[in-house]
């Protein structure tokens, strides 16, 4: 017989169970070792791909809220960072956004939150979102999402590396206070939509963008600068995703951070959720 089917015989229940419950309880134990060894192989915590991706382990033993800190010196919020996962001295401030939009059909009216901190006019803001803010565009909640994000990505860029806890010092390890560290930057936003499109579709959209956006052809448009779906339709408010796209480089070398994206409901959503609803309601009707 061949040895690998020789080894899977000796393990199958029959056998396990004709050697006795000695056996079956040393087979477990060996099970229960080998699960373990498996989940102290090297864990990662960082971004990826602009998705904010938390140890496993320390997720599993936080609560969503438990792993957000509040700097005592800034009231800024940071991102608590696994100690074991190699990146213990990354900073990652977190910058919560919402998108509001009150009447969803046309006449409509909608808003944006951004909050990086608990306290103060320069860690909260509320916009309404007008034809200054996004001019031609529909009045939707997808909408206002993706002008959230991209108003949170503009304000961290405003504040500067004194703001956003680069020359100060500020919590980002658990329980550690570090001095001018590596810093991230990472929306989180209770919308799928956003860190979908940003994380996931985005990335495909560019190696399916057609090199010749002036050729001929009912999908292809100097609108769509060539970006289609795999469906080869141009891709709904991608006019937001490139400017998103295009911010998030442009900080990302000017303040040398790393910029992710992080899908999460908690307590401070709700804070950015209110701001934008506050916005949006002293919005002017869209046309």
């Amino acid at each position: 017989m061949c040895p690998l089917l020789m080894a899977l015989s000796f393990f199958s229940p029959i056998t396990i169970a004709s050697r006795g419950p000695i056996f079956k309880r040393t087979i477990s134990s060996f099970l229960m070792s080998k699960t373990h060894l498996e989940l102290e192989e090297p864990r990662k915590q960082g971004i990826f791909g602009r998705k904010m991706v938390f140890c496993p382990l320390h997720q599993a033993n936080e609560s969503v809220d438990g792993l957000i800190v509040t700097c005592p010196t800034c009231l800024r919020l940071f991102a608590r960072c696994c100690p074991e996962c190699g990146n213990s001295d990354r900073t990652y401030l977190l910058v919560h956004t919402d998108g509001s939009c009150i009447q969803n059909k046309e006449p409509a009216m909608a808003g944006i939150g951004v909050a990086v901190g608990l306290h103060g006019s320069d860690a909260q803001w509320a916009m309404p979102v007008d034809d200054i803010a996004d001019p031609g565009g529909a009045r939707t909640n997808q909408r206002a999402e993706l002008l959230a994000a991209l108003e949170g990505v503009r304000r961290l860029s405003d504040l500067g590396d004194a703001g956003t806890g680069q020359t100060h010092q500020c919590i980002g390890r658990l329980g550690s206070t570090v001095d001018s560290p590596a810093i991230s930057w990472v929306i989180a936003t209770d919308s799928l939509y956003v860190v979908t499109g940003i994380t996931k579709s985005m990335p495909v959209w560019k190696v399916r963008r057609f090199p010749d956006c002036t050729q001929s052809g009912p999908l292809i448009t100097k609108q769509t600068n060539g970006w289609i779906t795999k469906t080869g339709s141009a891709p709904v408010n991608l006019d937001l995703f490139q400017k998103l796209d295009e911010q998030i480089i442009w900080s990302e070398g000017q303040h040398n951070v790393e910029i992710g994206f992080w899908h999460v409901k908690n307590k401070y959503n709700k804070l950015a959720d209110s701001l934008a609803k506050g916005a949006a309601r002293t919005a002017s009707p869209s046309e």
